[in-house]
């Protein structure tokens, strides 16, 4: 991982931090993810799994995405929000399409590559 995605890795996290007032012992108890790896990430010395990653942007109500530099929106979309916006797209399709999309959504995702 460059050294750029670990500043504003560092510097995303300190902010939503400082948003809601926690410390490192804080987002590690709320998060799951070590105080060692926060250290690490605040610092600008590690990087996190993905799914350590994910676990920490779900604790400062935020995405991986916007942590990592990737995305500019903060906010989480509620499950409501998803599905009112996939549902006006959902009416233009097929029912082969909607049946193919049933399952790859069902499909776990390793398994998702149709042969």
């Amino acid at each position: 991982m460059d050294k750029n995605k670990k500043a504003i890795l560092a510097k995303r996290v300190k902010e939503r931090m400082k948003m809601f007032d926690l410390n490192a012992v804080q987002l590690s108890e709320k998060s799951g993810v070590s105080r060692s790896i926060i250290s690490r990430l605040m610092t600008e010395k590690a990087f996190p799994s993905a799914g350590n990653l994910e676990k920490i942007a779900m604790a400062l109500d935020t995405t991986g995405s916007y942590l990592l530099g990737d995305s500019e929106t903060c906010e989480r979309r509620s499950l409501d929000e998803i599905k009112n916006s996939v549902r006006g797209q959902l009416e233009d399709l097929t029912v082969e399409e909607k049946a193919e999309l049933a399952w790859f959504i069902l499909t776990p995702v390793n398994k998702n590559k149709k042969t």
